[in-house]
């Protein structure tokens, strides 16, 4: 009777013997992961090849600092154990698109600031003194049209308006009656020096030989500097 009973498992045993042999030979080994971290996608391929290894690229994302196609990263991680013909997700590299510089020309700074804000740019805004209505931009660099930098960064200059400041001329020379009505007209607080410790009344004979602020000098005209004049 046992005999018989025995003899009725042992296909059951031989079946589940041999379901363990296949299955350790037709399993395949585990391994190390290896890093492909930094390597350019064409270079990766071979290497999951030779492991038997699919890849997968699960997302693409911008980096101007590296080359396009690098891994950034993948998963199973570095050093993971593996088997062959598992899929291996990868993080890859692209270069941002290329941005048209926008044309800020007579914008204002509120209509620059959001023009920059909805393109990315990064404008570094400069005041300068000229001739048309204060915070209109009157210069930019790149110029319009050309081709953005990667970090999107441009400057852009910004007027503060019409200015009153001038280049003061040279009084050198001129009889002191002319530079007297020179001051006169535009309300110039003036000295005069004379050769003699005396001022003197009669001042049409006199010429100019030496001033303060020297010719060349850039002064408001709005707010003046104290003007002097030497004469001989």
């Amino acid at each position: 009777m046992n005999s018989k009973y025995l003899l009725c498992l042992l296909p059951v045993f031989s079946f589940i013997f041999g379901y363990i042999i296949l299955a350790r030979l037709l399993t395949p080994e585990s391994f190390e992961m290896p890093s492909l971290l930094g390597l350019n996608v064409y270079e990766a391929f071979p290497v999951l090849s030779r492991h038997n290894l699919n890849a997968r690229i699960m997302h693409i994302k911008e980096d101007a600092d590296v080359d396009e196609g690098t891994i950034l990263e993948h998963r199973p991680y570095p050093q993971q154990k593996v088997k062959a013909q598992q899929p291996v997700f990868l993080v890859i590299s692209t270069k941002p698109a290329c941005i048209e510089t926008p044309n800020y020309s007579l914008l204002s700074e509120l209509e620059i600031h959001k023009k920059a804000h909805s393109l990315g740019v990064k404008p570094k805004i400069y005041t300068l003194p000229f001739q048309t209505i204060a915070g209109t931009c009157i210069a930019q660099a790149p110029a319009h049209g050309t081709q953005l930098s990667q970090d999107k960064s441009m400057l852009v200059y910004v007027s503060q308006g019409i200015t009153s400041m001038r280049l003061f001329p040279s009084l050198r020379g001129r009889s002191l009656e002319d530079v007297c009505r020179f001051c006169d007209e535009h309300s110039f607080r003036y000295q005069i020096v004379y050769p003699e410790l005396f001022e003197h009344e009669a001042r049409v004979e006199y010429t100019v030989i030496d001033q303060r602020p020297f010719a060349g000098s850039f002064i408001d005209y709005r707010n003046p500097p104290f003007i002097q004049v030497q004469v001989a």
